[in-house]
């Protein structure tokens, strides 16, 4: 199996998606009080779907450009549990949101 890589992933494909996160973390901040919004657990999860809503806004086309090919899951688990890896760990590390699912390849 090549490893080879359809785009340059040693070069342009860290300074784009450095970018994009660089982009991201300044809209969080931008989203940032400094007095306590959600009182309820309701309110706090509300808070935190806000967020992850207006990163995802921020990061997704610049994350789907920077990889020709990839495609973004809406769900980083509706496709099951992650592929064996061999020689090495036996899940891939995941993000706790949606953000990085754009990497996922495959059916």
């Amino acid at each position: 199996m090549s490893t080879a890589m359809p785009f340059a992933a040693d070069t342009t494909l860290l300074s784009e998606v450095t970018a994009a996160v660089e982009t991201a973390g300044l809209t969080l901040r931008d989203r940032h009080t400094p007095h306590a919004r959600g009182v309820s657990l309701d309110e706090v999860v509300a808070e935190i779907h806000a967020n992850d809503d207006a990163v995802l806004d921020v990061l997704r086309e610049p994350l789907l450009r920077a990889r020709p090919g990839s495609r973004w899951a809406e769900d980083e688990l509706a496709g099951g549990a992650p592929r064996r890896v061999t020689g090495g760990s036996s899940t891939p590390p995941r993000a706790t949101s949606t953000t990085f699912t754009a990497w996922r390849t495959g059916p």
